[in-house]
């Protein structure tokens, strides 16, 4: 699972809702819907009357191709959004929030170095833009790149001081240096502000790899009950009871919400007693090239627990040597094997 499974930019993105596009100025229905006030469609629908209007001056029209970007994106079109974020940066080229939300369409599309170059363009621009130094710190962790993510979140939080979506970045980011210390701290601040499962299974992972075990299954209930089909919430639950050495009361329950077909359901089945160690490694060997490495990482690392609970310390110290070995470094059951392979026994 990814530290941040809940994807990197998602939450930034979330948060900032392209709320840093220009003002359409035309004062009709259609500039309103435009600006973002209806469906997405109903947007795209009333920027392209408008665009073959002629939209105004340069800087107006440039905004209203940003406008109908965010709604293609937000439709999950975010080739076709591309396209008239570079309209928009042809006529305007100096407006940082073309550059930052193009760099959130190429995040979607995967495409890291187009949006890094965004991201940092946009930075260029204004150098206090808090919004787009958040996204890059968000893009740096999805790249495991943390101490750059820390410069950027520290950097953003000296400008606008203490945001939910920025402290739980910069928590990210501490979490990947394993300073763990400041990342509780900084989850923390972040529940208090703004509650999100992502603040909470980040500080979740923290107690559990520092060895807090109930205080990890308090956060990662806190999950369960906001997103209950969330698989690797139940499991992490469960898991953080068990190495305190309780049984989770509400796991049997969790369970029954969860897809019993798709990965991670044999880790489920280890945990719940109807899959053995061997039919997890097995399974973790069936899927598609890019989800084979993720869930042989999990495999190995989960199959480790059921070790130490059942009291196999060698089988478990080998398996989180192998999960160390072939987990994605971005990946929370990484840093689960390191904090395992760090204690004096599993």
């Amino acid at each position: 699972m990814l530290v941040h499974r809940v994807v990197a930019g998602a939450l930034m993105a979330a948060l900032l809702a392209f709320a840093q596009s220009p003002t359409v100025v035309l004062a009709d229905a259609k500039a309103d819907t435009c600006s973002g006030h209806g469906t997405p469609q109903a947007v795209v629908a009333a920027c392209t009357a408008l665009i073959e209007t002629g939209g105004g001056s340069a800087s107006n029209l440039a905004g209203i191709y940003i406008d109908r970007a965010n709604a293609y994106d937000t439709l999950g079109r975010h080739a076709r959004a591309i396209q008239d974020y570079d309209r928009a940066i042809a006529l305007e080229p100096n407006l940082p929030a073309a550059y930052y939300n193009r760099g959130m369409a190429y995040e979607a599309l995967e495409e890291r170095d187009r949006a890094l170059a965004d991201f940092t363009h946009a930075i260029a621009l204004r150098a206090d833009d808090w919004e787009a130094l958040g996204l890059r710190g968000y893009l740096y962790e999805s790249m495991g790149a943390y101490g750059k993510a820390l410069s950027d979140f520290n950097t953003a939080t000296s400008v606008a001081g203490d945001k939910a979506v920025l402290l739980t970045g910069r928590a990210l980011a501490y979490e990947g240096l394993q300073s763990y210390g400041p990342a509780i701290d900084d989850f923390t601040s972040a529940i208090r502000l703004q509650p999100s499962p992502l603040a909470y299974s980040g500080r979740g992972h923290v107690e559990f790899f520092t060895g807090r075990y109930l205080r990890a299954a308090r956060d990662f209930a806190q999950i369960v009950a906001q997103a209950p089909t969330y698989a690797y919430a139940v499991i992490w639950e469960d898991l953080s009871f068990a190495r305190a050495g309780r049984s989770d009361p509400r796991f049997a329950h969790n369970v029954a919400a969860l897809n019993p077909k798709a990965w991670p359901a044999p880790v489920v089945k280890l945990f719940l007693g109807t899959a053995t160690p061997q039919d997890v490694e097995a399974a973790a060997t069936s899927g598609d090239a890019t989800s084979l490495q993720g869930q042989r990482c999990e495999a190995a690392f989960y199959v480790g627990e059921w070790y130490v609970l059942h009291g196999q310390t060698n089988a478990a110290r080998d398996r989180f040597a192998r999960a160390k070995s072939v987990c994605p470094h971005t990946f929370s059951e990484y840093f689960g094997a390191l904090a395992e392979l760090g204690r004096d026994a599993p």
